[in-house]
């Protein structure tokens, strides 16, 4: 298989770490077209991977490579939403062979990549979020209805190193995954810093109210993740009449305060996800 990575930086380099540590894709198989990307990064693959800067000459020299079929191309576009109009157009020779695209920016919708690449374009929207660079990521798929079976078996091959995948039923449903998996990582990093800001006020040094709070976030997850209770039951556990975690849930769940408040949170980035992708359109 050849990738061709449009965009290497975060998100796009993350996914490339994983396929390349899981052996799904070889160096020489992969080709960036990117500004800077830190190939020392990809320590041995770094011999073998092929870079391009973004010159409109060695872009057209890949696409008249013989090597980019229909039958053995994806092209991954990884770059932020609002050059996104500026970059596609440089790629139409690729959707012209029929190669499939693959997306990972937020709120563009499946119909602004047909408009700039032609109505039959198959496309797929991927949304993977940050553990994805440890193949420990939440990672949604959407097709869209040119994508033939074959491009459907080779997106689920590629993403399933990433970790796990969610196949959305309609595109509809991008912008919910976006504001509760895509941007959750950073949901959990603002706890731990709350419980750590709070272990400091408590009398610990920073530096060791944060080491306790992320090994109790960890740890938590890990738990949960493989003793099949859910969050309700596992709270009921440790929530003994009485007790200090009564005490401390007392103020969380105090009129919802915690429920409400996430609420309002993902429904901003909801409702920011679909209005980026109203703009950009």
């Amino acid at each position: 298989m050849q990738i061709i990575i449009v965009g290497c930086g975060h998100m796009g380099g993350a996914m490339l770490e994983g396929w390349l540590a899981s052996h799904i894709l070889a160096g020489e198989d992969a080709h960036i077209v990117a500004p800077n990307f830190p190939l020392k990064n990809l320590g041995d693959y770094s011999k073998t991977i092929n870079f391009a800067q973004h010159h409109t000459s060695e872009i057209a020299s890949l696409t008249k490579d013989n090597r980019f079929t229909s039958d053995n191309t994806m092209i991954v576009v990884a770059v932020i939403p609002q050059i996104m109009k500026d970059v596609l157009p440089n790629y139409q020779a690729f959707a012209d062979k029929n190669i499939p695209f693959m997306t990972v920016a937020a709120g563009l919708p499946e119909a602004f990549y047909r408009n700039i690449l032609g109505e039959k374009t198959p496309i797929i929207r991927v949304m993977p979020n940050m553990p994805t660079s440890i193949g420990r990521g939440m990672n949604a798929i959407c097709y869209n209805q040119y994508c033939y079976q074959t491009v459907k078996e080779t997106t689920e091959k590629l993403m399933r190193p990433l970790g796990e995948i969610d196949i959305l039923q309609s595109e509809s449903e991008m912008d919910a995954f976006t504001a509760l998996a895509g941007s959750g990582p950073a949901y959990l990093f603002a706890l731990v810093k709350a419980m750590s800001d709070a272990g400091v006020a408590l009398g610990f040094e920073q530096q060791r109210a944060q080491r306790l709070a992320l090994q109790t976030v960890l740890g938590a997850s890990e738990y949960m993740n493989e003793c099949g209770l859910s969050a309700e039951q596992l709270m009921a556990k440790i929530a003994l009449a009485g007790g200090t975690t009564e005490a401390a849930l007392a103020q969380l769940n105090n009129d919802n305060a915690l429920g409400d408040l996430m609420k309002n949170a993902l429904k901003a980035a909801k409702n920011r996800s679909a209005q980026m992708g109203k703009d950009m359109s």
